[in-house]
C-alpha cells in the first residue's frame, strides 16, 4: 500500500469553529476559509445551540463543499470547540471564530 496517496486523502488541517448566534458573520467567515491557497482541509462548525439561522448557512456551505461540516452537540458551552477537536482528522488544528476573517495564504 503506497502511504503517500493514503496521506494526500487526509486532511492536513482541520479547521474548528465554535458558533453561536452568527449568521450576521459565519457566511463571511465560512467564504474566507473556503478560497484559502491550501486546500488540504476540513472544515468543523460546532453550532452552541444558536436559535438563529446559523444552522442553516453552514448547511448550506456543507451541501455545497464536502470539506465542510456541521456538529450540533446535545449540551453547550465551553467544550464546543474541544468537541470539535475529537472529531477532526487533520494532522493540525486551525481554531477561528465565527466573526473572523482569513487573509487567503492564513493556512
Amino acid at each position: 500500500m503506497n502511504t503517500s496517496q493514503n496521506t494526500l486523502n487526509q486532511p492536513l488541517v482541520s479547521v474548528i469553529i465554535p458558533a453561536f448566534n452568527a449568521e450576521t458573520f459565519i457566511a463571511k467567515t465560512l467564504e474566507s476559509i473556503r478560497y484559502q491557497t491550501n486546500q488540504n482541509i476540513e472544515v468543523l462548525v460546532v453550532d452552541d445551540c444558536s436559535t438563529d439561522t446559523t444552522s442553516e448557512i453552514v448547511k448550506s456551505f456543507a451541501q455545497k463543499d464536502s470539506r465542510f461540516s456541521l456538529l450540533q452537540p446535545s449540551n453547550s458551552g465551553a467544550a464546543v470547540r474541544n468537541l470539535a477537536i475529537e472529531k477532526s482528522k487533520g494532522e493540525y488544528i486551525a481554531p477561528i471564530n465565527a466573526n473572523d476573517i482569513w487573509y487567503p495564504q492564513n493556512l
